[in-house]
C-alpha cells in the first residue's frame, strides 16, 4: 500500500468543488429560487454579497476536496472505483451536507418542500461530484 497521492486529492478535489458549486448555484438560483436568495441574504450577518459569495464558494470546494480524500483513504478497506467514490461522497453529505440543509431548515429557509428537494439535491450533488472528483484520483507510483 501506497501513501495518499496529495496533487491526485487537490486535482480531483478541484474538479468536484467546481461541481458542486455550479450545481449549488443551479439549486439555489434557478431550483429553490429568488424567494430563497433573498431570504437567504435577509439572514445572513451583515456583510459585503462578496464575501459571502467567496465564502460559500470556499466551503462549497472544501466539500469537494473532503470527498476525494475520504475516497483516498477508502480506497484501500473498500478498492478502487465508483462505488468506493459513492460510498465516501454519502459520506461528506451525511457529515457535513445534511448539516447543512438541516440548519438552513431550522432558520425557515427552507421548509416543505423545498426541503426535500434540496436534502436530495445536495447529496446526488456531493456524491455525483465526489465519483466524478475521484476518477482522477491515482495511487502514487
Amino acid at each position: 500500500m501506497t501513501g495518499i497521492n496529495w496533487v491526485r486529492v487537490a486535482l480531483g478535489g478541484l474538479v468536484a468543488g467546481l461541481i458542486v458549486n455550479v450545481s449549488g448555484l443551479v439549486l439555489g438560483h434557478f431550483i429553490l429560487g429568488r424567494e430563497y436568495v433573498e431570504a437567504f441574504k435577509a439572514k445572513m450577518p451583515p456583510q459585503s454579497e462578496m464575501h459571502m459569495l467567496v465564502e460559500h464558494l470556499s466551503l462549497r470546494f472544501w466539500l469537494g476536496l473532503l470527498g476525494v480524500f475520504v475516497y483516498a483513504g477508502f480506497r484501500p478497506r473498500f478498492g478502487p472505483g465508483p462505488r468506493t467514490a459513492a460510498i465516501a461522497g454519502a459520506t461528506v453529505f451525511m457529515a457535513a451536507g445534511l448539516m447543512t440543509i438541516i440548519s438552513l431548515h431550522d432558520l425557515g429557509l427552507l421548509t416543505g418542500g423545498k426541503f426535500w428537494i434540496a436534502a436530495a439535491w445536495s447529496g446526488a450533488e456531493i456524491t455525483g461530484a465526489t465519483v466524478i472528483g475521484a476518477s482522477l484520483y491515482k495511487e502514487a507510483p
